[in-house]
């Protein structure tokens, strides 16, 4: 059966609002703050691999330099990478469990107008072992970091040559400061990303859903949506939508509102889940969802 679900984001003075449901009195103490919204089916698959920005070591100027983390869930040793540093020009990449497992690293600056490409491969078969560590540090100056600088082209292997799937991370972006912000994905949205819980299915912005009473957005022409039926890696899959951070330390009682949608299909249900977390590595918490069969046109 087909599944989807459609989804348009509406944040003011970060409300949380949709067309049946409003949260208030939502307060965080810490500065950090992220919001992703889940779409949650039943099936189970392993989770894809993580390749992620970490911990920032240091800024100089307009040089960041920070550490890139591989999350490693394939069970199998890694033994070779690539990825681009799209909107950033590197100056270095060094360290890490690349440095300490005697790989061979080297690095384009100007792969492309807009990004770097990094490289490394062991020569003496000295994998690293299938795990969440730092796999290499890089230094790069944005090109224009209000617009995302992202990690693209992602290509891990282990020993065999066999690809380990891996998604990209959340991009390196300014934390939201300015409020009320709003978000309509109109042109995207760069500073957002998708992590894969289970199965290989992204959310994507177009209009509406892909069929059904969802023929448009609630505003404007776009809306990010997610479809669960017979995505790239086939079954029914569970992705978030993850936000950029928000530093809410300007704010006494924090709010967000959205827009969604969530068409029964022939007996198949889809149901949406919001939560937040308090760091990049922290565990999520579950404001709110619903279950609900919410069909009328946005």
């Amino acid at each position: 059966m087909k599944k989807h679900t459609t989804f348009n984001l509406l944040s003011s003075s970060l409300f949380l609002k949709s067309s049946s449901y409003l949260i208030s009195n939502f307060s965080l103490i810490k500065r950090s703050f992220m919001i992703f919204f889940l779409f949650f089916v039943t099936n189970v698959y392993s989770q894809n691999s993580i390749l992620s920005f970490g911990n920032i070591n240091y800024t100089n100027g307009d040089t960041i330099d920070i550490e890139i983390i591989f999350e490693n869930n394939s069970g199998n040793d890694l033994a070779g990478m690539q990825f681009d540093i799209e909107n950033g020009r590197l100056d270095t990449a060094y360290g890490g469990n690349a440095q300490t497992y005697g790989w061979t690293i080297s690095f384009n600056q100007d792969f492309s107008p807009t990004s770097s490409r990094v490289l490394g491969f062991s020569l003496s078969a000295s994998n690293v072992p299938a795990d969440t560590s730092v796999i290499i540090n890089i230094r790069f100056v944005p090109i224009n970091i209000n617009s995302g600088v992202c990690l693209t082209n992602i290509v891990m292997s282990d020993g065999g040559g066999t690809s380990i799937p891996t998604d990209a991370g959340a991009c390196l972006c300014n934390s939201v400061v300015s409020f009320p912000y709003y978000e309509g994905f109109e042109n995207g949205a760069s500073c957002w990303s998708n992590i894969q819980e289970t199965g290989s299915a992204d959310w994507t912005f177009g209009t509406g859903s892909s069929g059904g009473s969802v023929t448009s957005a609630y505003s404007g022409t776009n809306n990010a949506v997610f479809v669960s039926s017979s995505p790239s890696g086939g079954g029914t899959p569970i992705t978030k939508l993850v936000s950029p951070v928000f530093d809410l330390t300007s704010l006494t009682i924090p709010r967000i509102s959205f827009y969604y949608a969530q068409e029964d299909w022939f007996g198949d249900q889809n149901f949406t889940r919001l939560l937040y977390r308090t760091s990049s590595s922290g565990s999520w918490t579950e404001i709110w969802a619903d279950f609900k069969n919410k069909f009328k046109s946005l």
